[in-house]
């Protein structure tokens, strides 16, 4: 542990931070994200104390796109989205080379061909307490600034050592997975019968939130982070970067309260709220900025979906159900006078109309009457009356459901009926952006290759496709294009019939057929996958060497035909010219590999590839027979121990066999 950690750690009596809280000059208000009940105290604030400056938690390097996220154009949900490519070498550096601080660590010395890749979100939606501090800031003409530890510095910050392939994933930015998972928070919420995170959450602040004042408001919301926090092991915080990124936060708030003429609001997640008072009282050493290139880091802002959004479905510091806590945060806002039991109970009856009307529209759904809602209202209202809620809460709502409208056995047509009201609860909202918002490289030349092909992307319509590749080189170009962007798992192209090469499936079919439609998640896997490239050549040629480094890892280091099908598939993509090393793979693994069902589908596949070398453009693979042969002599040399081969393997073996001969 460093010093920084211990210092941190040491938390001051909570009478003590609560009064620290709410000083003349500095204001922490403590959130959790995207929970209207913070956002709606956060508006309500900062249009009676009109602030200054408002200082947020989120990549400090992004502050510049905030003018994009307050745009008139710009619909939520949006994500800034951040990258960092390590092209300068320091996640690679030896451990006696590094200078030990609270943003460094030893980082394990890898031999890699490809640079460590790493990418992060911070979503916002309409009801995101960050989003409301910035509209509502902006609107009483405050500085607004973001603080937290730009994305390249928080990844440098992170120890890998322990896991290093773990930090590869895309990651949330704004993880809670230490409230989610303490121990005290899951006591508290046994002991209110509540029976998760979230339905505590709920019951204590969202039913509650418009009786409260602000000021009480944020006392109730640190001392909960705060207990929670006391659970939180210091080394863990420091390998996560957690430190660094406060220490960074700290130092934001110390220059803002030297440099800015008024009162300063501070919103940050409540976890580091409750450590940012003393920090900012006396300052952590200034986290160490390593000197990075250019081209190793990008922040943009892209357009998200409720469904990305929802906690259920992954997203780790979201909220459940986004498209029930936008309608409940229009209803607060709609009407600032209005109280929560009316927004609460506007709500409830909204959901169960939109339900009634979903079971009606959605076979195999039992659809549901007038009379199944009034009594589902009741029911809610019912329960959140024996609750204490002034109005049926998100969960008060699903107990309603589940015992007024399911009909049936809760196993059965009960587990329908609830998927397809989650579905509803989390709706299929989609963000917008400005269209002189910018993007990465990637998306732009995937936008430049659709023009040249003439597909239509200013629609999300399904069209339809038949690609002439025998006879028709432009055809052969497109069919590469959708074959590239399906092997990169992008949403935009359907193969739909036609020769399949790669499993050799009817090949007496001369054209291919494709269903295409551009959706706005085509266009965020782009901005997604412009961590590893910034053509669609690129980023299909690291997937390509991806799954070429997977074979080993997946026990098939051995396996001819997989290598082959990789040969097959980057020939569908027009990767030819890449293929040096697979073809040296397959030299290797067909003078090795002990099966024959293997050898036998490989030498079929290589003498496929060969005869259609024309479509499939492989005339310059001049090594391909001579590799049909040599897996030809090892399946020969296989031959003879088949007298060995057990009964239940003898199907496939002849199979495969009779494929060949």
């Amino acid at each position: 542990m460093t010093e920084a950690s211990a210092t941190v750690m040491d938390l001051p009596p909570l009478d003590d931070l609560l009064r620290s809280l709410q000083q003349p000059r500095l204001v922490f208000f403590p959130i959790r994200h995207h929970s209207p009940a913070c956002a709606w105290h956060i508006q309500q604030w900062i249009k009676a104390e009109r602030p200054a400056a408002i200082l947020i938690e989120a990549p400090a390097d992004a502050t510049e796109l905030i003018p994009l996220l307050l745009h008139p154009e710009t619909e939520t949900p949006v994500a800034l989205y951040a990258t960092y490519v390590d092209h300068d070498g320091h996640l690679a550096l030896p451990q006696a080379d590094v200078t030990t601080s609270v943003t460094q660590a030893p980082w394990p010395q890898a031999e890699r061909t490809e640079p460590q890749r790493f990418g992060g979100y911070y979503p916002f939606c309409d009801y995101s307490p960050e989003l409301v501090a910035l509209r509502a800031g902006a609107a009483v003409g405050a500085q607004l600034q973001f603080i937290d530890l730009p994305y390249p510095q928080k990844v440098l910050a992170t120890h890998l050592q322990a896991n290093p392939e773990a930090a590869l994933r895309l990651r949330a930015l704004q993880e809670e997975h230490h409230l989610q998972h303490s121990d005290y928070l899951a006591a508290l919420a046994q002991k209110t019968g509540c029976r998760d995170f979230n339905e505590l959450w709920d019951h204590l602040f969202e039913a509650h939130c418009q009786e409260a004042s602000t000021a009480e408001f944020i006392r109730q919301m640190a001392t909960y982070c705060y207990l929670t926090r006391q659970e939180s092991d210091p080394e863990t915080l420091d390998a996560e970067g957690t430190l660094a990124r406060e220490a960074a936060m700290a130092q934001a708030i110390t220059t803002a309260l030297r440099e800015v003429d008024g009162k300063i609001l501070v919103v940050t997640g409540g976890f580091h709220t409750v450590v940012l008072p003393s920090l900012v009282e006396s300052p952590p050493a200034a986290p160490f900025v390593p000197k990075l290139s250019r081209e190793s880091a990008q922040t943009t802002v892209m357009r998200y979906s409720f469904e990305q959004l929802d906690a259920l479905n992954g997203y780790a510091s979201g909220m459940p159900a986004p498209a029930y806590y936008q309608q409940l945060w229009q209803h607060m806002t709609q009407n600032m006078a209005q109280s929560g039991q009316e927004a609460l109970n506007q709500t409830a009856c909204e959901v169960l109309i939109q339900l009634r009307a979903l079971t009606r529209n959605q076979k195999p759904l039992v659809p549901l009457s007038v009379a199944d809602e009034i009594a589902a209202v009741e029911q809610a209202q019912r329960l959140a009356r024996f609750r204490g809620h002034p109005g049926p809460t998100r969960e008060d709502l699903l107990d309603a459901v589940r015992s007024c409208f399911v009909k049936g056995a809760m196993d059965g047509e009960g587990v329908m009926l609830m998927a397809a009201v989650a579905r509803s609860l989390r709706g299929d909202r989609i963000g917008n952006l400005p269209a002189h918002a910018g993007v990465p490289p990637l998306v732009e030349d995937f936008r430049r290759l659709a023009q040249f092909f003439r597909l239509k992307l200013d629609t999300s319509t399904p069209k339809s496709l038949a690609l002439d590749i025998y006879r028709k080189e432009k055809h052969r170009q497109l069919s590469r294009f959708f074959h590239s962007l399906a092997f990169a798992n992008v949403p935009f192209a359907r193969f739909t019939k036609g020769p399949d090469f790669v499993l050799g499936k009817k090949l007496n079919q001369i054209q291919e057929h494709w269903d295409y439609r551009w959706q706005p998640q085509t266009e965020s896997t782009l901005i997604e996958q412009s961590l590893y490239g910034s053509t669609v050549a690129e980023v299909t040629l690291y997937h390509l060497h991806q799954q070429i480094a997977s074979l080993a890892d997946e026990g098939e280091g051995r396996s001819a035909i997989a290598a082959v099908r990789l040969l097959m598939a980057a020939c569908r993509m027009g990767l030819q010219d890449q293929t040096a090393h697979l073809l040296d793979l397959i030299a290797v693994h067909a003078a090795a590999d002990p099966s024959v069902v293997s050898l036998a589908q490989a030498l079929g596949q290589l003498l496929l590839l060969w005869q259609s070398r024309e479509p499939l453009a492989a005339q310059s693979l001049e090594t391909v027979p001579q590799l049909a042969i040599a897996a030809y002599q090892r399946l020969c040399y296989l031959l003879p121990h088949l007298a060995d081969c057990p009964l239940e393997e003898s199907s496939p073996v002849l199979g495969a066999l009779n494929g060949v001969w």
